[in-house]
């Protein structure tokens, strides 16, 4: 039935959401605990340089895995890729979660990376190509939900292991081992309940049957007529398509360079800069990975009811008040205890989360897919998930949060 159907589409992007999420957010709370584990093997002036490698090569990964994508998702399919991806976060989370060498624990947060930044494309696309238009909206957003709800998951986790002393040297084996959960349910999904893009069958003239698939006959005719031009990187440069290019790229850096990158990583460590202690920086962590993930559901009940550019415009406007507010807080109480300033950028922390979630958070993802020509959004998604993945990589080798949030805040 057509809900049945729908049901398996949400549950690729919701799944591909989650590892994306969780594999971003145990990053954040496996530093301290690698500096612990590590700390007999590692000397003191090198530790925080390991254990930025460690956090960005999860990133590096994801750079070559979303780079890659268009051979894999073009080439053998969006399924296939699908499952490949899923195969390869399983294997080397087991891996790298076993290891007692730091360098063999590099080498496979690269290769999770890669399949984490593959999926990210192949499961985007797919629901994108097999959901019909006054759904499209919800389905794609969905991305975006399971991304911070797998953030909050990964807050959560790490609060409780930092209440255990006896696991505090370990905790990040357990961390690192959180996203096999959802990759092993997309795989099963994958093989059992989710057929190959209609879209990229038809392109490949497999056959004259009809695929299954959520788009009408006119819409499922627009797809394809588009898929008949001119494909690829070339043809996402002409010259007609420059203006709708100029407007992705926009958006793509405003995703990532207005501050949601340094609150994710860094979220914990920010809050004791404030002025909290370590254990109310990690519960507050947890809040603020529920306000986001809160912040998210809501924006997905009105994402096809007020359209895309009111939503952008009033998102942008809270997170442009919220991250100048953000610096002042950080130039007035210069590293005091906690007071009434901590708790202001508490709640400008609250409610810039729910400006991004409202602009950039959830739009972006359904925004670049529908403004392009159908044969190129592909080229251009990967694009900005490899930007994604590098902004973070360049990043996590800092060891100043608060040069992080006030270079971000200006």
């Amino acid at each position: 039935t057509p809900w049945t159907e729908l049901v398996w589409l949400l549950s690729v992007n919701t799944l591909g959401g989650l590892i994306f999420g969780l594999s971003t957010g145990v990053s954040s709370g496996s530093t301290q605990s690698l500096e612990d584990d590590f700390n007999s093997t590692i000397s003191n002036g090198n530790s925080g340089v390991m254990t930025g490698l460690i956090t960005s090569s999860v990133i590096l990964g994801a750079a070559i895995g979303s780079l890659s994508s268009s051979v894999f998702v073009d080439k053998l399919g969006r399924k296939k890729s699908v499952l490949f991806s899923t195969l390869i976060v399983i294997l080397f989370c087991a891996l790298a979660s076993s290891m007692f060498n730091i360098i063999a624990i590099i080498i496979f947060r690269v290769c999770i990376g890669f399949g984490v930044g593959l999926s990210s494309v192949a499961c985007t696309l797919y629901c994108s190509e097999m959901s019909p238009s006054v759904k499209r909206g919800r389905v794609g957003s969905a991305f975006q939900i399971f991304i911070t709800f797998g953030i909050f998951l990964a807050y959560v986790f790490t609060f409780f292991f930092t209440l255990d002393e006896s696991l505090n040297d370990s905790s990040w084996r357990y961390l690192f081992l959180l996203p096999i959960v959802p990759s092993l349910f997309l795989f099963v999904i994958a093989i059992f309940k989710m057929p190959e893009s209609s879209v990229w069958l038809d392109r490949k003239n497999t056959g004259p049957e009809e695929y299954p698939t959520m788009m009408d006959e006119e819409e499922r005719s627009l797809v394809l007529k588009g898929g008949e031009q001119q494909r690829g990187w070339r043809y996402l440069v002409a010259k007609r398509n420059l203006p709708i290019l100029a407007t992705a790229v926009v958006l793509s850096c405003a995703n990532q360079l207005t501050g949601i990158n340094a609150i994710i990583y860094y979220v914990s460590q920010l809050f004791e800069q404030a002025g909290f202690d370590t254990t109310k920086s990690n519960a507050l962590s947890v809040v603020v990975g529920f306000d986001n993930f809160v912040a998210t559901l809501v924006v997905i009940l009105f994402i096809d009811r007020y359209g895309r550019r009111p939503l952008l415009l009033i998102g942008l406007a809270i997170v442009t008040i919220t991250l100048l507010t953000i610096t002042l807080v950080f130039v007035l109480n210069d590293n005091s205890p906690e007071g009434a300033w901590t708790w202001v950028y508490f709640g400008c922390v609250m409610v810039y989360q729910i400006g991004f979630e409202m602009g950039l958070g959830c739009l972006f993802w359904v925004i670049v897919v529908e403004i392009f020509p159908d044969s190129v959004s592909s080229v251009f998604l990967l694009k900005h998930l490899c930007f994604f993945d590098e902004r973070h990589k360049n990043r996590s080798k800092m060891k100043r949060p608060d040069f992080v949030t006030l270079y971000n805040g200006l």
